[in-house]
């Protein structure tokens, strides 16, 4: 008789320990889906600061180009290397953001862009930006002549950085339309889960005090 009350007790310990670790181990799927969900969301704040910045950056390399060529011509070469110095500064950090939000970086916290759309968008972009991006690589370069850098400004006016920008802001506003809609699904997502923790929290008291029963006969 003790034998068989063994073998229950040890079916009933059996069974509340598989439902323990089966609750456990879905809990830990559902924060590993919140914290994946967090992750995507902070990379998108993220793309849409940085690319919030190239709008203005682009205003910027175009003034600093055009001043740089302004300061060669009259003469004013330490003014004209202080302007180089920064103009390299903020055109390598154009490129780098540019490309980090198509392919991620690690060092600006960025993640590869996974939407066909945004990266359709940047294409477009980055063609706007082609012309404007060769220009100013040449006005940059020591070996190209003053005279030559004064005829490579007509591609880097305020009009064609403006127009760059415009493009950018696109990119902003997608980034933007993207965060928010991945937001409403994380909302969504935890409201979800709330919902299972607790249905799931209800079944394991339901199974374990059906398990409960014979013991309670027992004694």
């Amino acid at each position: 008789m003790r034998d068989n009350d063994l073998k229950v007790k040890l079916v009933i310990l059996r069974r509340i320990i598989g439902m323990t670790v089966l609750a456990v181990v879905i809990f830990f799927i559902l924060l590993a889906l919140i914290f994946s969900s967090f992750s995507s969301m902070r990379g998108l704040a993220n793309a849409i600061d940085y690319s919030g910045s190239e709008r203005m950056r682009t205003i910027l390399i175009g003034y600093l180009t055009s001043s740089y060529v302004h300061e060669l011509e009259h003469g004013n070469t330490k003014t004209a290397q202080e302007l180089l110095k920064i103009l390299k500064t903020e055109h390598s950090k154009y490129i780098k953001i540019l490309n980090g939000l198509i392919e991620g970086d690690k060092d600006l916290s960025l993640l590869p862009t996974t939407s066909k759309d945004i990266l359709n968008l940047i294409d477009d972009w980055k063609k706007v930006w082609g012309p404007f991006d060769k220009s100013v690589s040449e006005i940059i370069d020591p070996s190209v002549s003053v005279i030559k850098k004064h005829q490579l400004l007509e591609n880097v006016t305020v009009t064609k950085a403006i127009k760059v920008k415009n493009t950018v802001h696109k990119v902003v506003q997608a980034y933007t339309a993207y965060s928010n809609k991945s937001l409403n699904n994380a909302k969504s997502l935890i409201f979800a889960i709330v919902i299972a923790l607790i249905l799931m929290g209800t079944i394991m008291i339901l199974v374990i005090r059906k398990n409960l029963l014979p013991i309670k006969k027992l004694l």
